[in-house]
């Protein structure tokens, strides 16, 4: 290959995964190939290789797309470090991932969920991805902090609920993750229960509804 410079590679390299992105759009993560992102970028399967190692590697960028754009751990921080109740502790923080969920859906549509689910799957490609993303550890942070926050409730004594805490976070993480796999069916559900949702905030107007069940379970009483 002719030496280029950095920028023409470097908008090669991006005009590649902009075409991996559409070409996701209209068929399923698993089912892509190569040749239908060479297809789509207009270049030949071989020449994806002067930018590229694999598909795998291509989807490992747009993961690190999304995550250098949505990640949102330090605003968790700033929630969780805050001296406002605890009551709009858990709300300010639900929202939030809510909002992280509505971002990723807005900008990649199903496609993260589907790589997740993809990668999960493969105990060997997985392996490979977790080398070379830069995975968003948001939900990860999240929960640790719930927990902490739950402790630290606990043991000042303005936590009184009689429900263990690993059955709330169990809970918790069930729905979260459930959430991010049926966004597309919240606007029939908030429909059929007669609700009034303003387009690209599903996600966090579900997210702040299962906080006020996590304020019931935890019973709060305020320091």
């Amino acid at each position: 290959m002719p030496k280029v410079g950095k920028e023409y590679f470097a908008d090669k390299k991006n005009a590649i995964i902009a075409a991996a992105i559409r070409v996701c759009e209209s068929k399923p993560a698993y089912a892509v190939t190569l040749r239908d992102i060479a297809r789509e970028a207009k270049i030949s399967t071989g020449g994806i290789y002067n930018y590229f190692t694999s598909i795998d590697e291509i989807f490992s960028e747009i993961i690190n797309m999304a995550h250098d754009e949505l990640s949102f751990a330090n605003e968790l921080k700033n929630i969780f470090d805050s001296d406002i109740p605890p009551e709009q502790i858990i709300i300010e923080s639900f929202a939030a991932i809510g909002r992280m969920m509505d971002g990723l859906h807005r900008q990649f549509g199903s496609l993260i969920s589907e790589l997740a689910h993809l990668y999960i799957a493969d105990d060997e490609r997985r392996k490979k991805m977790e080398e070379i993303t830069r995975i968003n550890d948001g939900l990860a942070v999240f929960y640790r902090m719930l927990e902490n926050f739950i402790d630290e409730g606990v043991a000042n004594s303005y936590f009184k609920t009689n429900i263990p805490k690993k059955q709330i976070l169990f809970m918790v993480a069930n729905m979260v993750e459930g959430l991010d796999d049926g966004l597309g069916f919240i606007k029939d559900n908030a429909k059929r229960f007669n609700i009034e949702i303003e387009k690209g905030m599903e996600a966090e107007k579900t997210m702040m509804s299962l906080a006020y069940v996590v304020i019931e379970l935890l019973n709060i009483e305020n320091p």
